[in-house]
């Protein structure tokens, strides 16, 4: 059974079967506490991480809901960032690095240590957008056909450096469809399939046949075309790594979840701002996390409202 953060609930399964659901954050946060205080750990700090985890519990509650332990990603860690008001940086970095110590002792695995959240002076710079100006600068960044499709499926299919890493050369479909592997939802993720934009096809084709003459024995689709090591698969550190440097070259600012943001917003523009056809476009069961933390507001077309509005009134 999975970690669930919730109260007894009742709730539909994905095969139309009522269950009630009895796992407790506070079972968890028992089982937690008394795992330090068994290894040793001082009085003051198992105190300090009690408070701090009853502290966020409302906000985990409100936000995350009955969500699994085992699924929190980085858009659940960024809606939990921005749930909190009045608390200053520091504050809001010990909760969370307590929270991700937490969901390790459940699961085996911090989700918090994975997001590689940025902290610049305390405050996190969640949430870093990149937009349709400076894409020009940031294609012209990539050393390779690697780099190329790293960015395009996150700026043109809108994926996760996760979903990346778990696409098969086998994934593709005729050329024209791809299947992704999405958060949670067992061994395969939660998969859907997709059709293959015009520009990621034309980068795609170049990077197969790179790809090809390696005569790799991996089906993992990202591999290192290039550099000291052709052939390396790729990781989400090293898809982090490789944003990096295509970062500083272009010299913008950007992450590997930056190009995802700058698809939604973009997809939110195109679509007419349409919420339904930009929530299936990026795959989001939440409008709260995608409008808070992946849309972002156009100066221009700010502007062209506070004009309009002077028109009007």
């Amino acid at each position: 059974m999975k970690s669930i953060i919730t109260r007894d609930c009742d709730y539909i399964n994905d095969n139309g079967e009522k269950k009630i659901i009895r796992f407790h954050w506070t079972q968890e946060r028992t089982r937690y506490l008394s795992w330090l205080e068994s290894h040793n750990r001082r009085s003051e700090t198992v105190l300090t991480y009690r408070r701090q985890l009853d502290a966020i519990a409302p906000n985990v509650m409100d936000v995350l809901g009955w969500f699994p332990f085992e699924e929190i990603g980085e858009d659940e860690l960024y809606a939990l960032l921005d749930s909190f008001r009045g608390v200053c940086g520091l504050t809001k970095k010990a909760y969370i690095e307590t929270f991700g110590r937490l969901i390790q002792f459940v699961t085996g695995s911090n989700p918090v240590k994975q997001a590689e959240i940025l902290w610049d002076d305390i405050e996190p710079t969640h949430r870093v957008f990149i937009d349709s100006e400076d894409w020009p600068r940031i294609k012209a960044a990539a050393r390779s056909s690697t780099d190329r499709v790293i960015l395009f499926l996150g700026a043109y299919m809108g994926l996760r450096r996760e979903e990346m890493v778990r696409i098969r050369t086998s994934d593709i479909v005729d050329g024209r469809q791809l299947v992704i592997h999405g958060k949670g939802h067992g061994k395969e993720g939660r998969i859907v399939v997709k059709e293959i934009p015009e520009p990621v096809r034309v980068v795609l084709k170049v990077y197969l046949k790179e790809r090809e003459s390696l005569h790799l024995d991996c089906d993992q689709l990202l591999v290192r075309v290039d550099g000291r090591q052709p052939g390396k698969v790729m990781t989400g550190a090293s898809i982090r790594h490789a944003v990096d440097g295509m970062s500083e070259r272009a010299g913008v600012k950007f992450t590997p979840h930056s190009l995802r943001r700058l698809y939604a917003t973009t997809m939110w523009e195109a679509s007419g701002k349409d919420l339904a056809v930009t929530k299936a476009a990026t795959r989001h069961v939440s409008s709260d996390v995608l409008m808070n933390c992946y849309i972002k507001a156009s100066p221009d077309r700010e502007r062209e409202a506070v004009d309009r509005l002077v028109e009007i009134l």
